[in-house]
């Protein structure tokens, strides 16, 4: 296909909950061609354009007669020469070459369920479906920088799952659905200082180590010089005595050898625990394990646990089916592997902080499976690295989330929503506060503690009063409890309303309104009458 300096593009208008579409000409290239030539891009881009795609697709669902897009793939969305991220119109027939490209078998197989092989049916999950494949791609193709964090690759990962699974029996109904799976781009100075200082010690890792093999080589000469001056000296010139000191320098070296070779497999594993938890650089993780790959099975146990966070297929929600024709599942197997790491670093004459740093792969290990019992493990493991006390801040918080959310997955609500209401007193990053203060609510909520779900909700808006989130939730707290005086409600729902104009027209909002009889007309709030 010809590369053309532009395309027809469709143009969304968003009013209240109705959209509007029309046409327009922008210059600029597909996704895919623009990437052939820019794979390295802003983590901000990056993200940015997932987002952008999403909320096109949802816009566009949402205009007259529900229309969808049907090719949604790396070929039908318009990068702008300022960087802007556009559908292309298919009507158009401008585009026509582009829709020649698209109904190609090469590209249909990559972006169009298997069973359904042609662009022929136009549905929400099909644009879904696309959207996830095309999603893979993009990360796929490019090089985001700074790297992909690891509760932003897990983000991802899930929002892949979530849009390829068609046959699940739950079809995605609106692209809302999956909203949520899509990261916020947030890098403080704080952060960009220690992603430098971590990067920093990376290095000198392996520049230490450069060092370490320069030394062992020129160590084993030394020592066996010494050794043969000693025979010389001692026996005088006997040969019996030259041999045996011969042998005596064989069995040095050989010993030194060993030693500086376990030495090396220890500095090549502490380095990919570096990678592994500092950086989330999961490649170097493995080409750093790659020379002792034959002689550690530390290191090969860990190489594997990096490929993993790699491939984030092989993870998705399918991950409980067999994949044997025997008893032993995909998860049984995951579980060995990873208990085998355990053991092995259990047994290596590691010291605590490189224990807890084993721990902590694990971890993550056991995050990537929805085993209840991978739920168990994570707190388990959880657990111990609190115990040692050798964590720093940022570590200890995550642990303690990862805990959290560990303890939801198993059903101990109140539980959970104690550690995340403990995070509260320890994490000063805004969106992860916001995330803390509504899962906390709603935890407290499920388990019947209204009173200290309501207390939450309150001090969540007190922080962050545009938080929408919040806001529908402290008000259907308010609704529900027949305790809390209407007038109360009526109040708090006409405050919110006051610092949000576009609250009235939210979907969620309206959803109240309808369970709870909410009437607003003007600034007067009614509710329940």
């Amino acid at each position: 296909m010809a590369v053309k300096e532009g395309y027809d593009v469709l143009r969304l208008i968003e009013h209240g909950q109705v959209c509007y579409i029309s046409s327009e000409y922008v210059a600029g290239k597909p996704l895919a061609v623009w990437l052939k030539y820019h794979p390295r891009l802003p983590k901000e881009q990056l993200l940015g354009w997932i987002l952008c795609m999403a909320r096109q697709l949802e816009m566009l669902h949402k205009c007259k007669n529900h229309p969808c897009c049907r090719y949604v793939n790396p070929y039908s969305m318009i990068i702008s020469e300022e960087g802007g991220l556009y559908l292309a119109d298919m009507q158009a027939g401008s585009n026509e070459d582009l829709l020649r490209l698209m109904r190609r078998k090469s590209i249909r197989e990559h972006f169009l369920p298997p069973e359904e092989p042609y662009y022929r049916k136009a549905s929400v999950a099909l644009d879904a479906y696309g959207l996830g494949r095309t999603i893979q791609y993009l990360l796929a193709m490019s090089e985001p920088d700074p790297p992909l964090g690891r509760r932003e690759t897990a983000k991802l990962q899930k929002l892949i799952s979530r849009c390829l699974k068609l046959s699940s029996g739950k079809p995605i109904q609106s692209i809302s659905e999956i909203r949520k799976y899509i990261p916020v781009y947030q890098e403080t100075q704080k952060r960009a200082i220690q992603k430098g200082r971590k990067i920093l010690v990376a290095a000198a890792l392996l520049t230490a180590l450069g060092a370490l093999g320069r030394w062992g080589i020129s160590g084993i000469r030394d020592g066996d010089a010494r050794a043969l001056a000693a025979g010389e000296e001692a026996g005088e010139g006997s040969g019996e005595n030259v041999n045996e000191a011969e042998t005596s320098g064989e069995i040095k070296a050989d010993g030194d050898k060993e030693k500086d070779r376990k030495e090396t497999e220890k500095e090549r594993i502490r380095l990919a625990l570096a990678y592994f938890l500092e950086i989330g650089d999961y490649q170097k993780v493995q080409e750093t394990l790659e020379p002792v790959l034959q002689t550690s099975r530390t290191a090969e146990e860990l190489s594997a646990v990096a490929e993993a966070f790699l491939s984030p297929d092989t993870f998705a929600e399918e991950e409980t089916e067999t994949t044997q024709k025997d008893t032993e599942t995909f998860w049984e197997a995951w579980k060995h592997h990873l208990e085998q790491l355990e053991e092995l670093a259990s047994e290596g004459g590691w010291n605590e902080e490189e224990e807890v740093a084993f721990w902590r792969c694990l971890i993550r290990g056991y995050q990537l499976s929805d085993e209840d019992e991978a739920a168990k493990e994570v707190i388990r493991l959880g657990e111990s690295c609190l115990e040692q006390d050798v964590l720093e801040e940022a570590a200890e918080q995550e642990v303690r989330a990862d805990m959290a959310g560990a303890y939801e997955r198993t059903g101990e609500e109140e539980t959970a929503a104690e550690w995340y209401a403990r995070l509260l007193e320890q994490t000063e990053e805004k969106e992860e506060r916001k995330e803390y203060f509504a899962k906390a609510a709603a935890l407290y909520e499920q388990c019947g503690k209204t009173d200290l779900a309501l207390e939450l909700c309150a001090q969540g808006i007190k922080e962050f009063s545009q938080e929408r989130a919040l806001q529908i939730q402290h008000i259907r707290l308010l609704c529900q409890d027949p305790s809390v005086d209407r007038g109360i409600c009526a109040q708090t729902i006409r405050e919110y309303l006051s610092r949000d104009n576009t609250l009235a027209d939210s979907e969620e909002f309206q959803k109240l309104q309808k369970e709870y009889g909410i009437k607003v007309e003007g600034e007067e709030v009614w509710v329940g009458e």
